[in-house]
């Protein structure tokens, strides 16, 4: 199981209503305590995190995990589906670039890519990218040239939400699944790969 040392977060934006990743109504003032909470805890934790401030020009911006898959000592930095997040990218680039010089860090190569990083669970012996308009086929292969060392799985989701808002780690070999219609058939997409 990898062992995680830092965390890079981002603020609550005053525009997180407008965030297109929610889709649903969201108390500020709840949502930051929620994330002071989550802060506070990875420190606890013995993490070392890297805080960056909110963007009102970038509504999703506290959707850090939709920027960059890292895996090991190689970071592959996503296209999201929506194009205002390229600034984003910059912004956890130039982090990763200065902070961490010992991690690798890749662009895609396919201009045609789409990638969001909220699509891709790494359970730490397989990788699952969901497939939906914000991750397509040719951001799948991306993140399947990037991490060569583990299969790469392409799961088909009938939603416009991320694949972790339907399935997610919960621990070295477990993985949480959700009680909705859609995450069921994500259930069962697992079970015919893995039987």
């Amino acid at each position: 199981m990898q062992t995680y040392t830092d965390a890079i977060v981002c603020g609550i934006p005053e525009t997180i209503p407008r965030s297109a990743s929610t889709g649903a109504s969201i108390d500020i003032g709840k949502a930051r305590e929620q994330h002071r909470v989550y802060v506070e805890t990875l420190r606890k934790l013995g993490m070392d995190v890297w805080e960056l401030e909110p963007d009102d020009n970038h509504p999703d911006c506290t959707f850090v995990e939709d920027i960059a898959i890292i895996c090991g000592d190689t970071a592959l930095l996503c296209r999201p589906g929506q194009q205002n997040r390229e600034n984003e990218v910059k912004v956890v680039k130039s982090i990763l670039f200065r902070e961490f010089s010992h991690i690798e860090l890749l662009d895609l190569k396919d201009d045609r890519a789409k990638l969001d990083g909220g699509d891709v669970v790494f359970t730490g012996r397989e990788i699952f990218v969901g497939m939906n308009k914000r991750t397509n086929e040719a951001g799948a292969q991306q993140v399947a040239k990037a991490f060569p060392d583990y299969p790469c799985l392409a799961i088909p989701l009938e939603s416009p939400l991320h694949l972790k808002d339907y399935i997610s780690m919960a621990g070295p070999k477990s993985i949480v699944v959700g009680d909705s219609a859609i995450a069921r058939k994500v259930l069962q997409v697992l079970h015919i790969l893995f039987n």
